[in-house]
């Protein structure tokens, strides 16, 4: 029976998109490198979430707090919690904003993750969205009209899902002091910094010398390819005490965040896949991949097979195909020819990311393969 169980769990999987092939192009997954599972087999059975228990995930954690945080060129008195991605830390952003600083409403922009939405609707906090550009950039004039006096906080992100633009804290509103922000980096936490560090460090360095109270967080699993599931998010440490759960039965005494068992073997594989690339050989690979986004989407307008809607600042990029081709037919018809790319609802057409193991020759084949398709069904 358990032969014939295995046998069906592998031989599922075979119809499965290949990451190596160039075949998986709209998805924020990449394999890790073959060295850390090793890592994850050594940890499969420890538990975060009794971290007195298994001592050496204390180490590992706070070894990967500090490396994230010079990464991030974030301060000392800020503190890392281990989450499962980025759902759960923009829920404990807001649930944190709520509890320490009396929020009550959350402004987001319409290009922001739909869990800022869902964290909004757990935590019966009034939501509301503000309105972007066709190129994804926010509104000034709509947030200063939706945004009221008090109780408010305002939700960021650093690589929209769709546009792979990153949100200025300085071009939403002139005086941010007294307003809780929180920054959704889960994708561009490890690509951003490293494609344009002057533009990083400038919104760093204006959130801390405003003393704006905001909180940021990344994913590992995302662009970095660490296992699934493995995030982080950093909150001031005077606030920080709603996160962390009394548990009377457990040698700690309490737990952070929402899980409470808690894979081990994600955060120390989170280590390993950081301390394996290094941040120099993190900066090359997104850097690689931003150059092969923008090639792309140059590519794409100069064959006229599709528009491009921005020049995005991580390596997301948003084809328009409005005008010669229903996408959502378009994202079908390159499903065929095992080239999985999104529907881009913001920009009408499809969404690439250029994950680490998406190589010019995969973009290559991709704009074909739209070219072959484009072509037969306009004659």
């Amino acid at each position: 029976m358990f032969e014939e169980i295995l046998s069906l769990i592998f031989s599922s999987s075979f119809e499965d998109p290949k990451h190596e092939s160039g075949e998986v192009l709209g998805s924020m997954t990449t394999p890790p490198p073959p060295e850390v599972l090793k890592v994850v087999n050594h940890f499969i059975s420890k538990n975060l979430g009794d971290p007195s228990l298994f001592r050496s995930l204390q180490i590992i954690t706070e070894k990967l707090e500090n490396i994230t945080k010079e990464i991030l060129h974030l301060p000392q008195d800020m503190k890392g919690i281990v989450t499962s991605g980025g759902t759960e830390s923009n829920i404990l952003a807001l649930f944190l904003f709520r509890e320490t600083l009396g929020t009550k409403k959350v402004l987001f922009p319409d290009t922001a993750h739909y869990s800022i939405s869902k964290a909004a609707k757990i935590l019966s906090i009034e939501s509301e969205k503000i309105s972007t550009y066709h190129s994804g950039k926010i509104s000034p004039t709509d947030f200063k009209k939706k945004f009221p006096s008090t109780n408010a906080a305002i939700v960021l992100t650093m690589g929209t899902t769709e546009l792979g633009g990153v949100d200025d804290p300085r071009d939403v509103i002139d005086n941010l002091e007294g307003v809780p922000l929180h920054i959704d980096a889960a994708f561009g936490g490890f690509t951003f910094p490293f494609i344009n560090p002057e533009k990083y460090l400038s919104i760093i360095s204006y959130l801390l010398k405003r003393d704006i109270e905001f909180t940021i967080s990344v994913d590992f699993h995302k662009f970095l390819g660490a296992p699934i599931p493995s995030g982080m998010i950093f909150v001031p440490k005077e606030l920080v005490d709603p996160l962390y759960f009394e548990v009377d039965y457990i040698m700690a005494g309490k737990q952070f965040g929402l899980l409470g068992t808690r894979p081990g073997f994600s955060t120390a594989a989170a280590l390993a896949t950081l301390s394996y690339y290094g941040e120099e050989g993190l900066s090359k690979i997104a850097k690689k991949a931003y150059e092969n986004t923008i090639w792309f989407l140059d590519e794409a307008e100069r064959r006229g097979i599709a528009k491009k809607v921005n020049n995005p600042e991580v390596p997301i990029g948003c084809l328009s195909t409005e005008g010669i081709i229903d996408s959502s037919f378009l994202v079908s018809e390159l499903a065929k020819k095992k080239l999985y790319v999104y529907k881009g609802v913001k920009c009408n057409g499809i969404r690439v990311v250029t994950m680490p193991h998406v190589e010019r020759g995969h973009l290559e084949k991709l704009l074909q393969a739209i070219e072959l398709i484009e072509k037969r069904e306009i004659v």
